[in-house]
């Protein structure tokens, strides 16, 4: 993990909308949970695969805690990014309900 670690902080920016702190923050309670879970359960395949996703909707669940609809906003813009153009109407929908939840 160490050596992963600055690549896997990236990735996790990307979704934090470059906020360092959260993303950091999110990585290690990605890194918490990997050492409640991965003993019982066994280490997975991919495991910075399964830190990057696990930090990333530990960063998100942050995100609407705070409420921060603008930052949401632009999270899920970020994320829209990288989605096909076929599923892009699907993620406008669950932005516009993201919104909806932030209030």
């Amino acid at each position: 993990m160490r050596r992963d670690h600055g690549r896997m902080m990236a990735l996790v920016a990307r979704t934090t909308a470059g906020d360092l702190l959260l993303a950091e923050d999110a990585l290690q309670q990605a890194s918490l949970a990997a050492l409640q879970q991965w003993p019982h359960q066994g280490l997975p395949d991919q495991s910075t695969g399964w830190l990057v996703r696990c930090a990333r909707n530990k960063a998100i669940d942050q995100i609407r805690r705070n409420g921060t609809r603008a930052r949401a906003a632009t999270v899920l813009a970020a994320e829209e990014a990288q989605v096909a153009p076929e599923d892009a109407e699907v993620h406008g929908l669950m932005a516009l309900m993201l919104l909806q939840d932030a209030r």
